[in-house]
């Protein structure tokens, strides 16, 4: 059978028996090493993304930086607020005077 020809050529290369058999068995029908195979098959140096494409969480910097962002656009946002009640304020008092 293959596998004991294989077996035999792994013990001739190395000089000891492939030990991790058991695990060989269970391991060989799934998806992952399935994939992994037919990739290494078409070329060798491609590397198999079984997982798909994961995005990477916000660096610490730029996760500072949009916080930094945020609490400027805050303050804008309430200086606006203030310049326009002392806006409404200045024109209140212009009037009363008139």
């Amino acid at each position: 059978m293959l596998e004991d020809e294989v077996q035999k050529m792994y013990a001739k290369k190395n000089g000891k028996p492939f030990s991790l058999v058991h695990w060989w068995k269970k391991l060989k029908d799934e998806p992952k090493w399935c994939a992994q195979f037919q990739e290494t098959e078409k070329n060798k140096s491609e590397i198999v993304d079984v997982l798909g494409e994961q995005s990477r969480p916000i660096g610490r910097e730029a996760a500072k930086a949009k916080c930094s962002r945020k609490r400027k656009k805050e303050n804008i946002m309430e200086g606006i607020v203030i310049l326009g009640d002392n806006i409404e304020k200045i024109v209140k008092v212009q009037q009363d005077h008139d």
